[in-house]
């Protein structure tokens, strides 16, 4: 369920001096809000949004960042290997699949947001890529 009313939109993109984050009016396109992140590696590969508004972004050979929907601070955190996809939630935690190169090697995370702590989920069977998850809370990776 959607508890934001009048939905935005989050993009991530890859900048001359970082990342640049932009929240766009989801009804019209418009920017609203502009976030720039220094250069700490990587590219911006994926994103998924809390039930607060909340932007998490994952960071393909970069870190996994939180952008707080009201402040617009933003914090960064380093991701055990290189991430791949992600999702959130439904307690706001955002899951990680990271690509390590291959079966045995990649893994899935999830990111404790409350001790903010990585905690491996398992899954050295496969080699991980896209991930969503659903109502029932259950982990879909590709």
């Amino acid at each position: 369920e959607n508890t934001v009313p009048d939905p935005r939109v989050w993009v991530g993109y890859d900048g001359a001096n970082g990342y640049t984050v932009l929240r766009l009016a989801g009804a019209t396109g418009a920017i609203e809000d502009q976030v720039v992140i220094p250069d700490v590696g990587g590219r911006p590969y994926g994103g998924a949004v809390n039930k607060d508004g909340d932007f998490w972004m994952g960071v393909r050979g970069g870190p996994l960042v939180f952008i707080d929907a009201e402040t617009l601070q933003f914090e960064t955190f380093v991701v055990p290997n290189t991430t791949y996809g992600m999702g959130v939630d439904k307690h706001g935690d955002p899951w990680i699949v990271t690509y390590q190169g291959g079966a045995g090697k990649d893994h899935i995370h999830r990111f404790n947001s409350q001790t903010k702590q990585f905690i491996d989920a398992g899954g050295t069977g496969g080699y991980y890529r896209g991930m969503q998850i659903d109502r029932e809370d259950r982990v879909w990776v590709a």
